[in-house]
């Protein structure tokens, strides 16, 4: 079954059950983010990781290719910046 994610009047997907991470079914999130009045997590926040892991996997690529830097955005800056339609 196809999930698609709604945030901030955005589709994103679809993807693979297996694919998707529910953090509003994480334990640590329910049992220790939600009681101390964390409501809610930006996905922001996980674009340098994947940037740091993507740098790591990518390694010997960016090297032959001479790669000498990329980010990684969300879809709201790659629409803001025409990258997408």
């Amino acid at each position: 079954m196809a999930v698609v994610i709604s945030e901030s009047g955005m589709q994103f997907g679809e993807y693979t059950e297996e694919q998707v991470f529910h953090i509003e079914k994480c334990r640590q999130y329910t049992e220790k983010l939600l009681p101390n009045g964390i409501k809610s997590c930006e996905l922001k926040e996980w674009l340098i990781p994947f940037q740091d892991v993507f740098r790591y996997e990518l390694r010997d690529e960016i090297r032959l290719w001479k790669i000498s830097g990329f980010v990684v955005i969300n879809e709201a800056t790659a629409r803001t910046r025409n990258f997408i339609i």
